[in-house]
């Protein structure tokens, strides 16, 4: 199967290149300063050609009913008008829906490669309007992974809208005709009543769907919000033990979703009821008033004609319904989307109120990435230059060291090499499988902090700018890599990305679907019985065709399912790293590169998806955490309801990797900590100190060796309980959105007086000076990194374990915080 990095080398033909695409619409937008307006003039007239083939094929549709009513005129010997030879008339019966078929696939074809076009230009268009947001502002993941992944796809249902208004009117033209030269002026009355209700009651079904849709939206927003905050600080999750407490979190936010949708199918299905309701009545008026008031009388040709008529218009009119539908969830959608595009522009100069504490702040300000009051500041001598730049908390991308620190500058092998030497890291990639180029994971995840520390500062320096600004790089390293770092860089020469998408359409275009297969079927299987009982041998060709229908729609699947997954396999990396640009959004900006990176994420849009197939391979296949090590039996009790009561732990011969065939972080560790005791584990970076603190929480993999707290194997224990008796601080400490009285004691488990106390005797200042009801961002992005390792020490002393594990916690705290902690 072909990975999503892979896809990267497609070739598109030139007329659909993103950039081309996006060039234009920058074009068109300057002009008329609207997205909606740049889209239709875009667009518009492809738009044309599409609703000729819909002209065309509402034409075609009444073929087959004309040849019909010659044949039973002929049959009858009705001297009403002249019918058609009757071979001529059965080759319209037979041909029509071939004709029309024709036609409907063209005006597909033109609207999907329209669709594609679209997405592709504008999600680029997302993402580049994402690292151009104003300065100091963090855009919202959850809105922005929704916009990609769910408004696009709904402002691409307005293909059926234009199906609507191009469609429906040319067929209640042609219908009004052929009623006229049936039953004469009789036809006025029931057609009359069926527009009359059915513009009114379309217009109030769009404006209740589109008020639904847009609950759904919001709810949809929440909860991929939410999402996200869990996935990005997943590993914080499992450190705490709260997989059970965050899935519930989530599950609020999915119930309230579940019942936006509920509201928005009833609303569906009602209108779906009065459709057919409001489709008999015209019917039986307008046969009442060819009987009753003209006085004729009817007869087969007639009834079989007028009734064929209106079942077409019956089509149409929920045709007119789904395009109505289509038209409000659009709507919603292209209106979020232009709410996102249209919202200004950053600002070329910036001012600054120098009167500042926080470093980071400046630094930021510096890099135009934060909101100023008065005076000037910048760090680039020309409008455009790139900087470099490394923060606190090392951002990378890439799967191997090469590839975060080159980060799109062209190789040189000479520099590259004096980089990895003046940093360390040559050391470090001696323990790796194929060194530098070794596979590390998603934003080389398998690093430790302080080899990410380097990186970010490797990628930093390898650039060749004329600026570098390092916010506190050096607070995650050791002393003689420190010194390493400081002697060799620092003082020479160098001085200054299947959580939206796939459920969006789960809950809604499966759904919708589900119930359109479910009538056909139905439709057909009554139709089938009918026609049989009454015409026996109607039967045996009618199966022929049937089965020669499912054998065709089994072809078609073939090729429709693997451009899903191909569509599905794209997808996936194209969300991870819109989430991975909002946290590294400073870095990119640096850098400079927000328009090769666009180029690549919008590149990987061709195709359609397959959701249900996705989501169930996601929970039936990833490969879980047993809570108890070796099976999945219910864990035996504790040895006491306080366990652990006096937090000794031991290491016996323990070897462990991150995965069973990958190779050993740690090698035969022997380690005993009594009770009541402190204990320092000091070595360089990377030897292991982190992994070791994984191991006791059972997030490596053990592959030999025990491990025992109080006596008990953890192997013994269950995983979330274990979790929650340990208190861990990591390097790179996760704060979620919510209160700081959220982020502390997540579980609610401690009184607001005691949550308060720990918070004034870590975070100093006045007494009171944080409260709990303070509003923490995502990520914790309001707050410094020396804050929100203070916030993590709160968290973990508000737990009252009986054992502490510190990963260089206080590495970005400045001396009266240390002091203070």
């Amino acid at each position: 199967m072909l990975s999503a990095y892979q896809m990267v080398d497609v070739r598109l033909d030139e007329e659909s290149r993103p950039e081309r695409w996006l060039a234009k619409f920058h074009q068109v937008r300057r002009k008329h300063t609207s997205t909606p307006r740049a889209l239709w003039q875009l667009f518009r007239c492809r738009i044309l050609v599409m609703s000729l083939f819909m002209i065309l094929c509402g034409c075609c549709e009444f073929l087959g009913t004309i040849g019909l009513t010659s044949i039973l005129t002929h049959l009858a010997g009705s001297p009403r008008g002249t019918p058609l030879r009757s071979w001529f008339a059965a080759s319209l019966f037979g041909i029509s829906p071939i004709i029309r078929g024709l036609c409907m696939q063209t005006f597909e074809f033109h609207s999907t490669r329209n669709i594609c076009h679209l997405k592709s230009m504008v999600i680029h268009a997302i993402y580049q309007k994402l690292l151009k947001q104003r300065p100091g502002a963090r855009p919202d993941a959850g809105r922005v992974t929704s916009l990609v992944a769910a408004d696009t796809d709904k402002i691409a249902t307005l293909r059926y809208t234009l199906m609507a208004a191009f469609l429906v009117p040319t067929e209640i033209t042609v219908a009004s005709v052929l009623l006229y030269r049936t039953i004469g002026w009789s036809y006025i009355p029931g057609l009359a009543v069926l527009l009359l209700t059915r513009i009114p009651i379309s217009w109030l079904i769009g404006r209740y769907q589109e008020a639904a849709q847009g609950r759904v939206m919001a709810a949809i927003d929440a909860r991929v919000r939410r999402v996200a905050q869990a996935v990005k600080g997943l590993q914080t999750v499992k450190f705490l033990g709260l997989e059970d407490a965050f899935g519930a979190w989530i599950d609020e936010l999915r119930k309230k979703e579940m019942d936006a949708l509920w509201h928005k199918l009833v609303i569906i299905t009602a209108s779906d009821v009065v459709s057919g309701a409001f489709t008999l009545v015209p019917l039986v008026l307008s046969l009442g008033f060819y009987t009753l008031v003209a006085g004729q009388r009817l007869t087969p040709d007639v009834v079989f004609t007028v009734v064929a008529i209106f079942n077409t218009l019956k089509g149409m009119m929920a045709l007119a319904v789904v395009g109505v539908s289509t038209y409000a969830q659009a709507f919603v959608s292209l209106r979020r989307l232009a709410g996102f595009l249209d919202d200004g522009d950053v600002a070329e100069h910036l001012a600054l109120d120098l009167d500042m504490e926080c470093k980071s702040t400046l630094i930021k300000a510096l890099l135009n990435e934060m909101p100023v009051v008065r005076g000037v500041i910048g760090a680039r001598i020309f409008p455009g230059e790139v900087v470099s730049y490394a923060g606190q908390a090392p951002w990378l991308k890439g799967r191997s060291v090469r590839e975060a620190i080159l980060f799109h500058s062209p190789f040189s092998k000479a520099r590259y090499e004096e980089v990895l030497q003046d940093l360390g890291l040559d050391i470090d990639l001696q323990s790796i499988p194929n060194g530098d180029l070794g596979d590390l994971g998603a934003n080389c995840a398998a690093l430790s902090g302080g080899q990410k520390a380097r990186v970010a500062l490797a990628r930093a320096i390898y650039a060749e700018t004329r600026t570098i600004l390092l916010d506190d790089i050096l607070a995650a390293l050791d002393m003689t890599t420190t010194t390493l770092v400081v002697e060799r860089c620092l003082l020479g020469p160098l001085i200054l990305n299947r959580f939206s998408a796939d459920m969006f359409s789960l809950d809604n275009t499966v759904t919708e679907l589900l119930k359109q297969v479910v009538d056909n079927f139905l439709a057909i299987a009554f139709r089938l019985v009918a026609v049989s009982s009454l015409l026996p041998t109607f039967l045996a060709p009618a199966m022929v065709l049937l089965g020669l229908g499912m054998f065709t729609g089994q072809v078609y699947l073939y090729g429709s399912t693997a451009s899903k997954r191909l569509y599905a396999a794209c997808m996936s990396p194209l969300l991870v790293d819109i989430a991975d640009s909002i946290s590294g959004i400073e870095v990119i900006r640096a850098h400079g590169v927000q328009y090769s990176y666009a180029v690549y994420l919008s590149s990987l849009l061709e195709v359609e998806m397959s959701s249900f197939q996705r989501i169930e391979e996601y929970i039936h296949r990833t490969p879980q955490e047993q809570r108890v090590a070796g099976n999945d039996t219910p864990p035996p009790a504790p040895p006491s309801i306080d366990w652990p009561s006096d937090g000794r732990v031991e290491l016996r011969s323990v070897t462990a990797s991150y995965a069973t065939d990958s190779n050993p972080v740690l090698w035969d560790i022997d380690l005993a900590v009594k009770p009541g005791t402190c204990v320092a584990l000091v070595g360089r970076s990377g030897s292991g100190k982190s992994s070791l603190a994984a191991t006791i929480l059972r997030l490596t993999t053990k592959l030999r060796g025990d491990v025992f707290i109080d006596g008990t194997d953890i192997n013994n224990v269950d995983l979330s309980l274990l979790r929650r008796k340990i208190s861990f601080i990591p390097q790179d400490p996760t704060l979620f959105a919510g209160t700081l009285r959220l982020n502390i004691d997540f579980l609610g488990e401690r009184s607001d007086a005691a949550l308060q106390g720990l918070l004034d005797a870590v975070m100093g200042g006045p007494m009171g000076a944080w409260s709990l009801d303070h509003i923490i961002t995502a990520n914790g992005s309001n707050l410094s990194q020396g804050e929100r390792q203070l916030v993590a020490m709160v968290r973990a002393l508000a737990s009252d374990s009986r054992i502490l594990i510190i990963d260089e916690a206080t590495a970005s705290l400045d001396a009266e915080s240390d002091m203070n902690t």
